[in-house]
């Protein structure tokens, strides 16, 4: 069978904000936290503050992992637990929409 070489694999990288990017490595180490940070904050935190039971579905960064200016300081942002929120998904959503209208 002929082997036909197909150059190196790029280096991964996740979600992108102009020119900074998420590495695969920053990524898989907040995959890890996430799941860890799930199961200890089943709740919606923000629904949980108005005596609101519902369930967390997402697990947000309070500081973006993006505002980084290192790959460094990116990790540090994904993988510190004070950095996280577990939200439902209207929460997040909502939380994404008043982002957006305060950086426009």
């Amino acid at each position: 069978m002929p082997f036909i070489n197909k150059g190196s694999k790029k280096k991964r990288q996740y979600r992108t904000d102009g020119n900074k990017a998420i590495s695969a490595k920053c990524y898989n180490a907040y995959r890890k936290l996430r799941q860890a940070y799930i199961m200890q904050h089943p709740l919606c935190e923000m629904c949980a503050e108005k005596g609101i039971v519902k369930p967390a579905e997402q697990v947000h960064h309070i500081k973006p992992i993006l505002s980084a200016d290192s790959e460094l300081e990116s990790l540090a942002l994904a993988t510190d637990p004070k950095n996280l929120i577990a939200l439902c998904e209207d929460c997040h959503t909502r939380l994404h929409i008043e982002m957006r209208k305060g950086q426009t």
